[in-house]
């Protein structure tokens, strides 16, 4: 299980500066900027993902989890490895949650690198 929080405490990656959504030097204007908020590395999880067809508080709160569960996936790391270290579920103890959870939460992830980032891009357009 998870260890408490005021024993690990909650890191962000600390950025807050423009991320470039096109190249700048596409035309006369720069390209669209996003202000990425300052994104937590390792945010609780709920077991149940959304399941809905536009970009949750959830997914913004979860994006590097997203993206640690695709780079685990890519490089074939065992589900139940990714669970303990990602999710912060024991599948020894609940096989059937960590595997339901890592199982919506990457599918939610795979839902987000195929059609959810075109959220984000109109998200930074709007700044």
């Amino acid at each position: 299980m998870r260890e408490s929080s005021h024993l690990v405490g909650h890191q962000t990656t600390g950025y807050s500066r423009p991320i470039a959504l096109s190249s700048p030097n596409a035309g006369s204007e720069p390209g669209a900027w996003a202000y990425m908020k300052k994104l937590e590395l390792d945010p609780e999880i709920a077991d149940v993902v959304p399941n809905a067809s536009v970009l949750t508080s959830y997914d913004e709160q979860h994006l590097v989890t997203y993206w640690r569960l695709l780079d685990a996936e890519a490089a074939g790391a065992d589900w139940k490895e990714v669970a303990r270290i990602v999710l912060h579920l024991d599948p020894d103890c609940d096989q059937g949650r960590a595997r339901s959870a890592y199982d919506g939460h990457l599918a939610r992830a795979k839902w987000m690198a195929k059609q959810g980032y075109s959220h984000l891009l109109r998200i930074g357009a709007r700044k």
